[in-house]
């Protein structure tokens, strides 16, 4: 079941704007032993790792694609997906909402090494400021 909340915008010199987002169920729970209860259903996450990319399209996903795999994916068993190193697209997170996938979104990867690849080189003076965009960012979608 998807939840939504309706807001509507008011300007005096302009025409009301609705706009309907989707929210998270606030009851979804989490208990030590028992596990995790979207719900109040008992769920096992049996999840995969996908980074943001797909082939043969690279980082430029059509949302169909997404689709597909995420279709796939719940085919095989699948319940969840951890995104690898980085926020998905906003599309990518609605096709979760849509078709019923639980997703873990993982910040980053690299923090204080240097190596090649590394996405910090600043990690200290850095990490507050990009951590906080990462959770206000997505903060709302129903997926996560």
């Amino acid at each position: 079941m998807r939840y939504y909340a309706y807001s509507r915008i008011s300007e005096q010199k302009e025409a009301d704007r609705m706009t309907t987002s989707p929210v998270r169920h606030p009851g979804a729970e989490v208990f030590g032993e028992r596990g995790f209860h979207p719900d109040g259903v008992p769920t096992k996450l049996k999840g995969v790792c996908i980074h943001h990319t797909l082939i043969p399209t690279g980082a430029a996903v059509p949302d169909v694609m997404w689709e597909r795999v995420i279709k796939e994916l719940q085919a095989s068993g699948c319940t969840s997906i951890r995104t690898s190193h980085n926020p998905q697209s906003p599309e990518f997170y609605d096709a979760c909402d849509r078709l019923g996938m639980l997703v873990m979104d993982e910040w980053c990867d690299k923090w204080w090494q240097t190596n090649a690849g590394s996405y910090y080189a600043d990690f200290d003076q850095v990490w507050q400021k990009d951590l906080t965009l990462f959770i206000e960012r997505d903060r709302i979608i129903p997926a996560l």
